[in-house]
C-alpha cells in the first residue's frame, strides 16, 4: 500500500522579493497548522539530467551566524 504526503511552504516577500516570513507544514505531521521557520533548503536529484537542483531561502531577519549554523547542521543530518 502506498500513500501520498504533502509538504507546504508559504513565503511572504517584501517589495524587493526578499523573504520576510516563512511557514511550513506537512500532511503527515502531528502538528496540523503552519509552523514558523527562518530558513529552508531543498535539494532534488534529477535522474534525466543527472544533476541536482536546489533552492535555499532565508528571511531577512536571520543573522549570518544563524545561516552558518543552519548550513552546517544540514550537512550533519
Amino acid at each position: 500500500m502506498t500513500k501520498t504526503n504533502e509538504i507546504t511552504i508559504k513565503v511572504t516577500l517584501d517589495e524587493r522579493n526578499i523573504p520576510v516570513d516563512m511557514k511550513w507544514m506537512a500532511t503527515d505531521s502531528e502538528v496540523p497548522q503552519l509552523l514558523d521557520c527562518k530558513a529552508f533548503n531543498l535539494s532534488i536529484w534529477d535522474p534525466v539530467e543527472d544533476n541536482s537542483l536546489g533552492i535555499s531561502l532565508w528571511t531577512n531577519s536571520m543573522t549570518v551566524d544563524k545561516m552558518h549554523a543552519h548550513f552546517f547542521r544540514t550537512l550533519l543530518n
